[in-house]
């Protein structure tokens, strides 16, 4: 019988991420000025892609070398903490974890993981319960 690899977080982020930036990556080569009724809406969905790009690139740095920022992403709490990604999400909407940054690309600094750690894990859950 073979004992099953459960994946980090991290790990199961970095991989979202990467499919992400390539299916990102592959609308902007197939969809052209042409796929667009004009040239604002062509600009502005360039402009956000462009920027989710970004974003999910900034992400996976952090997440490569979390130790070099003085905000983290959500996966990296969640490794730390033991938690899943999305329970720490879910406390993050409930407003019991402050974090900056749009919704899916949260950081959480690390005074505020200082923070949750004191506190532990239990405490967390019992007052989300």
């Amino acid at each position: 019988m073979r004992i099953g690899h459960q994946k980090s977080a991290v790990e199961t982020r970095r991989n979202y991420i990467i499919q992400q930036l390539a299916r990102l990556r592959s609308q902007l080569r197939k969809k052209s000025r042409t796929y667009y009724a004009n040239d604002n809406s062509y600009r502005r969905q360039l402009n956000r892609s462009r920027e989710l790009i970004s974003e999910l690139e900034d992400e996976l740095l952090m997440l490569d070398c979390p130790g070099e920022y003085d905000e983290l992403p959500v996966a990296v709490v969640a490794d730390e903490m033991g938690l899943k990604y999305e329970q720490v999400r879910s406390f993050i909407k409930l407003g019991e974890i402050a974090a900056t940054g749009k919704a899916a690309h949260e950081r959480i600094a690390r005074g505020e993981l200082e923070r949750l750690t004191t506190m532990g894990v239990p405490e967390l859950l019992r007052l989300i319960n």
